[in-house]
C-alpha cells in the first residue's frame, strides 16, 4: 500500500512538473514574439509599459487519473496450460484413453474426402495448431469442442474468444458442404449458438468425451481472471 501511494504521489509530482514547463515555455515564447514586433516598429521606439492578464492554474488532487496499460501475452505461452490431458488433474490412463476411442470409425476421426478451402488455409493451419496443442485430434471431437464452446462462450473464456477470432472471418464463400473443413467448424459454431449443449451432445454423440472432459477449467478461469483485471490480451503468433 506505502509503495503504490508514493508512487501515487510521484505520477502526481511529475505530471504538475510537465504541466508548468508547458505553461512557462508558452509565456517566454509569448514575450520573445512581442519583443520581436517591437524591434521591426522602428516608427514606435517609445517604450512603454505593457501589463499581462494574470493565468492560474488549478489542480484537483482528489480527481482520479486513469493510466491503462495493455500487457499482450504470446498464445504459444497460454495455450499448453488449457490443454487437461497435461495438467495433475487428468485421472485416465492410457488405456482407459484407447478404449474410450475404440468405438470411433475412420470418418469419426477423419472423413475420407475432406479438404480445406484454399482462401481459409491460414485460419485452419491456426485451428489445427490449437487442437494439436490440446490433444484433440478426433475429428468429431473438435467439431464437438467447438459446439461446447460456442453453447456456453463465458464459461469457456479465452477459448472461445480465440475460436471465434478464426471462425468469424470472412474471405469469401465457403462450400456447404460436409468435406470441407471450415465449414464443419463453422457450423459447429453456429450449432452450439443455436442450439446450447444438449444440441452440441445430440449432433456430436459419437465423440465420447464433453469440452470440459479436456480443457483444463481452473487455467481457463485463471486467464480470463488475469485478462479482466490486467487488460491482458493474447498476441497470436
Amino acid at each position: 500500500m506505502n509503495f503504490r501511494t508514493s508512487t501515487w504521489n510521484r505520477m502526481q509530482q511529475l505530471l504538475c512538473t510537465a504541466i508548468l514547463l508547458t505553461w512557462c515555455t508558452t509565456s517566454v515564447l509569448s514575450t520573445e514574439d512581442v519583443s520581436s514586433s517591437n524591434d521591426v516598429d522602428e516608427n514606435n521606439k517609445s517604450q512603454q509599459p505593457h501589463s499581462r492578464q494574470k493565468r492560474f492554474i488549478y489542480f484537483n488532487t482528489q480527481s482520479p487519473v486513469d493510466i491503462g496499460l495493455l500487457i499482450t501475452v504470446p498464445l504459444s505461452f497460454a495455450l499448453p496450460t488449457f490443454n487437461l490431458q497435461t495438467s495433475r488433474r487428468f485421472s485416465r490412463s492410457i488405456t482407459e484413453e484407447n478404449e474410450l476411442l475404440a468405438n470411433l470409425t475412420s470418418e469419426d476421426i477423419l472423413p475420407s474426402d475432406t479438404f480445406d478451402e484454399p482462401s481459409y488455409n491460414f485460419e485452419l493451419g491456426k485451428m489445427s495448431t490449437y487442437f494439436t496443442i490440446l490433444q484433440i485430434d478426433e475429428d468429431i471431437c473438435q467439431q464437438k469442442v467447438i459446439c461446447e464452446v460456442f453453447a456456453e462462450p463465458e464459461k469457456y473464456k479465452p477459448v472461445s474468444d480465440i475460436f471465434e477470432k478464426k471462425l468469424t472471418v470472412d474471405r469469401g464463400p465457403i462450400g456447404e458442404k460436409h468435406s470441407s473443413r471450415y465449414y464443419r467448424y463453422v457450423r459447429a459454431m453456429q450449432e452450439g449458438v443455436a442450439g446450447g449443449e444438449a444440441a452440441c451432445q445430440k449432433e456430436y454423440k459419437r465423440c465420447p468425451y464433453a469440452a470440459h472432459e479436456r480443457l483444463n477449467m481452473p487455467a481457463l478461469h485463471f486467464w480470463t481472471y488475469l485478462t479482466n483485471i490486467l487488460r491482458m490480451e493474447f498476441r497470436d503468433e
